[in-house]
């Protein structure tokens, strides 16, 4: 009798501490799928941002690179809205939890369980060194011009537009000129080599997560 009672003792106690498995594995799999939720918002906005910026670059090299010179006025008018940096703002915090506490063995699906790996730890990284790339040659080119060319009292910071007519561009040349369109070309290329080669890769990973999660733990009323 004590055998059968220590041995339905044990039985139970494994039920127990698997069904507390399953529910913090079902918890989990919703949290996870609400970080990739807000990562996929992001990626759609960011998309959207740099995609209407992009014909913007465009514009402004052909005018730099014409037979007749462009006004001051609109030179800065254009280059000005351009501007921007795009920090990387991906929520990994439950997937970041899961991997510090061991919690990742919760998810039994080896396959799911890799493609968060490969997404968290290979295509974000590499998403990030693009970003940094971006941000160098960012800090590196544009501000400097900016601040070497352009007058603070020439244009309102909030809005990125001009306040005056006559702006003042100085030490304005041909080779100033034909500075701010290599630096325009630049860095529009790398914007849209960004999306391309990193960021549309890394939107895909994140969907299909968030499809796999859904399916796999039945996480009804989420689109």
């Amino acid at each position: 009798m004590i055998f059968l009672a220590v041995t339905l003792g044990f039985f139970a106690e494994n039920i127990r501490e698997s069904w507390s498995e399953h529910s913090r594995e079902k918890e989990y799999a919703a949290l996870l799928w609400s970080d990739l939720r807000s990562d996929s918002t992001f990626y759609v906005q960011r998309k959207e941002r740099i995609s209407s910026l992009l014909p913007g670059f465009d514009s402004l090299f052909r005018i730099l690179v014409a037979p007749l010179a462009p006004t001051s006025h609109d030179l800065i008018e254009k280059f000005l809205p351009l501007s921007y940096q795009f920090g990387l703002e991906i929520t990994a915090t439950t997937y970041n939890e899961m991997r510090s506490s061991g919690s990742l063995r919760l998810i039994r699906d080896q396959t799911l369980r890799k493609k968060l790996q490969n997404y968290y730890e290979v295509y974000v990284p590499r998403e990030q060194l693009f970003v940094d790339l971006c941000d160098r040659f960012y800090s590196q080119y544009i501000i400097p011009y900016n601040v070497d060319n352009i007058r603070a009292q020439d244009w309102d910071f909030k809005t990125d537009s001009l306040v005056t007519l006559a702006p003042e561009f100085a030490n304005r040349s041909k080779q100033s000129d034909q500075r701010m369109a290599n630096i325009t070309w630049l860095y529009g290329h790398l914007l849209e080599a960004y999306v391309r080669v990193r960021q549309d890769p890394s939107a895909a990973q994140c969907k299909n997560l968030m499809a796999l999660l859904k399916d796999e733990y039945h996480l009804e009323g989420r689109e």
